[in-house]
């Protein structure tokens, strides 16, 4: 785009006069019309503009712009139906729950004392399972100072790793 042509979009009273310089049919024009009719506030005009754009010159980057900047002059408009589109352009996140306002006095708040007690916690794992597939690796090398039947011995032995636990030779 010349220098002359720079100045009169940009210096000139008539808007679409100094647009009328540029090749017709051209993205420079289309990009120019479009600008120019979003800042008279004429949005359908633009979004007639903008319809054609992509089979007459591709998504571009002004194409981009101008989407953008159309989603923008929208949301002063009509800012429920924007918005949502605006928020979709832009890929915000929207899963966020609300805020509990008030706090339900029957719920509990702490828990129960010895909820997480790890004997506790490995005699119900040896009650549920004899085969010790309820309980972790970690759980495992705790299990040595239990009395455990043969059964449950022989899984423990398979699974163990290496430990200088003094009960393990027992």
């Amino acid at each position: 785009m010349d220098l002359e042509i720079r100045e009169a979009l940009a210096l000139f009273e008539d808007r679409e006069a100094s647009a009328a310089l540029l090749l017709p049919g051209s993205e420079d024009r289309d990009y120019v019309t479009c600008l120019h009719a979003q800042h008279a506030g004429r949005l359908d005009a633009a979004d007639a503009i903008l319809a054609t754009w992509p089979e007459r010159h591709g998504h571009t980057v002004r194409y981009q712009r101008m989407c953008l900047r159309q989603l923008l002059c929208r949301v002063v408009v009509d800012p429920a139906t924007a918005a949502d589109l605006l928020a979709d352009a832009l890929d915000v996140e929207r899963w966020h729950e609300p805020v509990a306002e008030t706090i339900d006095p029957t719920l509990a708040t702490r828990l129960a004392a010895g909820a997480f007690d790890g004997s506790t916690l490995l005699r119900r794992a040896l009650q549920a399972d004899a085969s010790l597939s309820q309980v972790t690796d970690e759980g495992l090398l705790e299990l040595l100072d239990f009395q455990l039947d043969a059964s449950m011995r022989r899984s423990l032995l398979a699974r163990i790793h290496h430990t200088p636990h003094p009960r393990l030779v027992e």
